[in-house]
């Protein structure tokens, strides 16, 4: 066998040995129902905390999930930034009757308030669904994400399942995986 039949056989089993995760919200969180509307999509628009918890008890930041995905210049405001949406203490949520959601940051103590509107977002069986892709390149890393974020509104919490598909190379290994997330975020009174 040939070199070159060699690395093409690597290349093709390699991607085929990534790991899977998956992450199914917890029984005691009740079943997920969606408030459709008579649009169509739940009615995800209100104030919530932006601090959650995953299944597993881990504190979580609402606004860090759902932040956008801009390429910075000044590294010093994008620290800032972050930041921010760590230090937030409520998002509020609005969806507009294009489906665009707008997000908006508030707190104390932070450099300001935040907002922004996200355009990837459409309206699947009555759950507002925000697309999540991406690409990194840089010295021996090359990969692409596709991935999407599934929001869900109770009667008392914001349920967000976040759930992709990563594949690239790293020094030379092909590596494939699955992750899905779920976190729950309080409904603030408005």
């Amino acid at each position: 066998m040939s070199f070159k039949n060699v690395v093409t056989a690597i290349s093709f089993v390699f991607p085929l040995t990534g790991c899977v995760h998956i992450e199914s919200p917890p029984e005691s969180w009740g079943e997920i129902q969606s408030n459709v509307e008579a649009s169509g999509c739940n009615n995800i628009s209100g104030k919530y905390s932006n601090a959650g918890t995953k299944p597993n008890g881990n504190k979580v930041y609402l606004a860090t999930w759902l932040e956008p995905k801009l390429k910075k210049k000044n590294p010093k405001e994008e620290r800032r930034f972050l930041a921010d949406l760590f230090a937030a203490k409520t998002v509020e949520l609005k969806l507009t009757e294009n489906e665009y959601l707008t997000v908006s940051t508030r707190g104390y103590g932070i450099s300001g308030n935040r907002s922004w509107t996200m355009r990837k977002t459409k309206c699947i069986e009555g759950v507002l669904t925000i697309q999540d892709d991406g690409d990194i390149s840089g010295d021996n890393v090359a990969a692409v994400g596709l991935g999407s974020i599934t929001i869900y509104r109770s009667e008392k919490h914001l349920v967000v399942n976040s759930h992709g598909f990563a594949g690239g190379i790293i020094l030379l290994i092909p590596f494939v995986g699955y992750g899905s997330d779920w976190a729950r975020f309080s409904v603030l009174d408005e």
